[in-house]
């Protein structure tokens, strides 16, 4: 894997046509593990991806990392500049989870999920340099004093054709008004919209590992 790593890291994709491609898995898609196996292929459109110029470091993301012994992400990775090092980790719900029920209620499903990244939130805050250490040399800065060390926990659940009336639309406006500075919470269709933009996409390959034994093991390269 070294060798077709080093081949095929310069290699890149148009954001757009990989916009495309998202789309139509996810207007087929039944379950959420669809949506993983996309995002393994095709990691460089994940949210957070190229919000620093440097890109993710390591040029990897890390696929089901475990958070301490109680949670699991679906993808992790992190991005520094020269004076931030940025941690990332990202919930994946099915598409076919609802936002509401009937009326504006907001559905348990979705509920449950942002519960979910509250408490990565907080494990996180508390457990950020361990976190750090999950990803062996990719994740040791030095000196370690010379950093700021930023967290954000996004969620990425629902369609946007579910906030079609006006009460659906104050509530979702005043759940984006309550979030904290290190949780995002997103529709597919805003996820959509980014990846059309480019600026959140890496468009290098990209590496994808798994956590296995306490080390970071590598599980592919992205298509």
């Amino acid at each position: 894997m070294e060798n077709e790593w080093r081949y095929a890291r310069p290699a890149r994709h148009c954001p757009d046509k990989l916009a495309d491609r998202f789309e139509r898995v996810l207007d087929s898609a039944t379950s959420e593990q669809e949506i993983q196996d996309f995002f393994e292929q095709h990691p460089q459109l994940l949210p957070g991806v190229g919000y620093y110029h440097n890109g993710p470091r390591g040029e990897l993301v890390v696929s089901k990392l475990p958070l301490g012994h109680d949670f699991v992400t679906d993808f992790a990775f992190v991005s520094e500049n020269s004076q931030m090092v940025h941690f990332t980790c990202i919930e994946l719900e099915s598409p076919t989870k609802r936002l509401f029920n009937r009326g504006a209620v907001f559905s348990r499903a979705y509920l449950d999920a942002r519960q979910q990244i509250a408490d990565w939130n907080l494990w996180a805050q508390q457990n950020l340099r361990q976190a750090m250490r999950m990803f062996g040399r990719v994740g040791r800065w030095l000196p370690e004093a010379y950093y700021e060390i930023s967290l954000e926990c996004v969620l990425i659940v629902g369609r946007r054709s579910e906030i079609n009336t006006i009460k659906r639309k104050q509530r979702w406006a005043a759940e984006y008004a309550l979030r904290q500075a290190s949780c995002t919470i997103m529709t597919y269709d805003r996820l959509i919209d980014c990846m059309r933009s480019g600026f959140h996409s890496w468009s290098d390959k990209m590496l994808v590992c798994t956590y296995r034994d306490r080390a970071l093991v590598a599980k592919r390269i992205s298509a």
